[in-house]
């Protein structure tokens, strides 16, 4: 079963902010957190990534849930492409 979201609406900016605020909410007490984004799993990442590079993390989250959307629903939410 998967648990409730803990972050959501939370009236971040982006979602690097995000990341960043729940690093530093977390602190030390965790090592890895179970990420979900607009309700698809994405996996898990270590809160020391989430603190370090938030910007990056949340693009390589955005990748996967972009991805995780399109396998469910084709269309949904297909990645932008630069080209033919």
């Amino acid at each position: 079963m998967v648990p409730p979201s803990s972050y959501s609406n939370g009236g971040f900016a982006t979602l690097a902010d995000c990341l960043l605020d729940v690093a530093r909410a977390l602190g030390g007490d965790f090592k890895r957190i179970y990420v979900r984004l607009d309700g698809y799993c994405v996996g898990e990442r270590d809160v020391v990534e989430l603190r370090r590079e938030p910007q990056e993390v949340a693009a390589a989250l955005k990748v996967t849930c972009d991805a995780v959307a399109s396998a469910i629903l084709p269309g949904a939410a297909a990645p932008e492409t630069n080209g033919p």
